[in-house]
């Protein structure tokens, strides 16, 4: 019986090298310049320093395991290259914790030539002076290899090592160069960034790109072909495949992470439905948000739990009201969380907006409080927003309201994007008549759409209409006309929930001139919206 291989999506270092090989995807240059430049590191005196950088779950680990992996299979290295890798948890209070790290590796790993021991003759030593000393008897071992260093989370080592350390840390690698790094970080900081630091200039840095459409189908690809997942393999390569991908990826973003999580529950049927393969994603990844959430100091905690209670960006100030921390801390600490890839910013005027950078953490830390509303209502937006339809040529043929209507429904199959005609279309007809019709015809087509359980496709048109009122000049009471009559009509309906907002949100963009209402959106709805109106909207 074959056994499906185990990809960790949080640990990939603990996944089979060949699976990893496998399933890598998008920086196959990357890897081949990193393998070639620490490859000559461990033959030579020019010695490279490699800082990947990039949030949490963009493949860091996935891409260290793969240049070690590749690094060791060398022949030529076999007796060039010896090879340290400090674990991701391990503390670091100064230069001591690197120098042990170093030696407890090579020791564990490279027995014959390397000291268990080593400590006794250290004992009594001060750290710096026994760090030292365990470093320069680790060099004397050596012999002409090298080290390939090997460092995680490098920003937490920087903090432990402080000014003095990372200085004597520097100042070590210049006088001893058998020592290459390969080093990750979940974004720039002051160790390396300034101009006054030690590790200025230091590093090579390589900021890792967010997957892109493409790249997350193949990589869901491969990890299904690794699974035996043959009906998933096919559907991916669908046409209707590719759309439910991108609309996943709008949401999940290009975070190599969710993609791994998504595809070891994913099905055809999951993915046909969206709204069955986010709860199953939300399912698996709240814990893991939840612990994040945990781990943070207390204020910076509140203001998270804050932006992911509501669905749009919000000031510094209304922040700061809503979580009774002085707006001055606050500001500060929203400067951290956005250093840590927590949340993401937007300047307009004199105000900042604020909202959380992952839709998918916000969404699924408000599953627990609104039973996953949110998210089902987000999944069925984006599977109406996303069809199938879009790769045919030309638009469907729209239908008149209503009584052509009644007959597109009561004819058509509702497995296909045609039934009920193209509601864009269609609501551009009535935009087009007189706008004391509007309320009659809105309400008749609302009516009409969730009775025949299609208004999922209606609420696309609404959104879409969005594009029509920026660009055809109607005034003011025209714009509150159309919207008053949506509102009315679609109250009660949740697939038009989404809409709805968005239309009343643009309106109000359209009125003032300026894109700030649509901060009351949801990011991931924000994005659809925007682009939609007129280019002339000042930002």
């Amino acid at each position: 019986m074959n056994r499906r291989p185990v990809i960790s999506a949080y640990t990939p270092s603990n996944t089979d090298r060949e699976v990893l090989k496998r399933i890598f995807v998008q920086r196959e240059r990357l890897l081949e310049k990193i393998v070639e430049r620490l490859a000559r590191s461990m033959s030579t005196d020019d010695k490279h320093h490699i800082l990947l950088v990039g949030p949490r779950g963009s493949g860091k680990t996935h891409l260290v395991t793969l240049v070690e992996y590749e690094l060791r299979h060398r022949s030529e290295l076999s007796d060039a290259m010896r090879v340290a890798w400090l674990g991701e948890d391990d503390t670091v209070t100064g230069l001591i914790d690197i120098a042990l790290g170093i030696a407890d590796q090579l020791a564990v790993e490279y027995t014959a030539e390397f000291d268990t021991d080593y400590r006794e003759s250290v004992r009594g030593l001060d750290a710096d002076d026994a760090a030292e000393s365990i470093l320069k008897s680790v060099i004397e071992r050596l012999g002409q290899r090298s080290i390939l260093l090997i460092m995680e989370n490098l920003d937490g080592v920087f903090d432990g090592l402080g000014d003095m350390g990372q200085k004597k840390w520097r100042a070590f690698l210049q006088e001893h160069p058998r020592i290459a790094t390969l080093a990750t970080s979940q974004q720039l900081f002051a160790g390396i960034a300034r101009r006054d630091e030690a590790f200025f200039g230091f590093f090579d840095i390589k900021h890792l790109r967010a997957l892109a459409v493409d790249d997350a189908r193949e990589l869901i690809r491969k990890i299904s072909l690794e699974q035996g997942n043959r009906d998933l393999v096919a559907y991916l390569d669908s046409a209707e495949g590719r759309y439910r991908i991108r609309a996943l990826h709008h949401l999940a973003g290009g975070n190599h992470r969710m993609y791994v999580l998504l595809a070891e529950f994913l099905t055809k049927e999951s993915l046909d439905d969206l709204v069955t393969a986010f709860e199953g994603l939300a399912e698996d990844l709240t814990p893991y948000f939840q612990e994040r959430v945990r781990s943070l100091p207390p204020q910076q905690a509140r203001i998270v739990q804050c932006l992911c209670s509501d669905d749009g960006a919000k000031t510094v100030k209304q922040i700061a009201e809503q979580t009774f921390i002085a707006q001055g801390t606050c500001s500060k600490q929203l400067g951290t969380l956005k250093q840590k890839g927590y949340v993401q910013s937007q300047k307009r005027g004199k105000e900042s907006f604020y909202e959380m950078a992952e839709p998918l953490m916000r969404l699924c830390l408000e599953v627990k409080n609104q039973r996953g509303r949110p998210l089902r209502l987000v999944a069925k937006f984006l599977k109406a927003w996303f069809p199938e339809s879009y790769l045919r040529e030309g638009p469907l043929p729209a239908v008149g309201p209503p009584t052509a209507l009644e007959t597109a429904f009561c004819t058509g199959d509702r497995a296909v994007d045609a039934y009920g005609g193209n509601a864009r279309d269609l609501l551009a007809m009535v935009l087009r008549r007189g706008h004391q019709e509007w309320e009659d015809y809105v309400a008749a087509i609302a009516a009409l759409y969730e009775r025949h359980r299609a208004a999922d496709k209606l609420g696309q048109g609404v959104t879409l209409t969005i594009e029509l009122l920026a660009t055809e000049g109607y005034s003011p009471t025209q714009l509150d006309i159309w919207n008053r009559a949506w509102q009315r009509a679609g109250k009660d309906c949740e697939e038009l929930e989404l809409a709805l907002r968005s239309l009343d949100a643009a309106v109000e963009a359209i009125k003032t001139g300026n894109d700030r209402p649509l901060f009351r959106l949801p990011l991931e709805i924000r994005e659809l919206v925007r682009p939609l109106l007129d280019r002339s909207l000042s930002e």
